[in-house]
């Protein structure tokens, strides 16, 4: 597949795009909504994660950051980049999401593992 780096770049900043919801919809929560806050809630407030299925006081700081970073914004960039790169590329989203699947989750995942082994060592 023949593709310029230009493209690519245009699609992947496309595509970073959708993480600024959770930061403007953090905002929001605590300048209309709730007022009475500390930097606990700020911190273990990212919305749409996994996080918000568990208590954050009783885990660890390694699997906190795990569970915060697997969210509906990571799912909707992966989409939004597997779209973009298979328009970039003149492919099928099929094949995008392949593309995109083979290469971005991996490397996701393991960053993961990373800084949370990284968190856990440090704590």
């Amino acid at each position: 597949i023949k593709v310029g780096i230009k493209q690519v770049l245009r699609a992947i900043i496309w595509s970073e795009y959708v993480f600024l919801i959770s930061p403007i919809i953090t905002l929001f929560w605590f300048l209309i909504f709730n007022r009475n806050y500390g930097i606990n809630d700020v911190k273990y407030f990212p919305p749409f994660s996994l996080l918000e299925v568990f208590q954050p006081e009783m885990l660890e700081e390694g699997i906190i950051y795990i569970l915060q970073s697997i969210n509906l914004f990571e799912i909707a960039y992966v989409i939004i980049l597997s779209k973009k790169i298979s328009q970039a590329c003149k492919l099928d989203f099929d094949e995008g999401l392949k593309i995109i699947s083979s290469s971005y989750i991996p490397f996701f995942l393991l960053w993961l593992v990373i800084v949370a082994f990284m968190l856990l060592i440090i704590a």
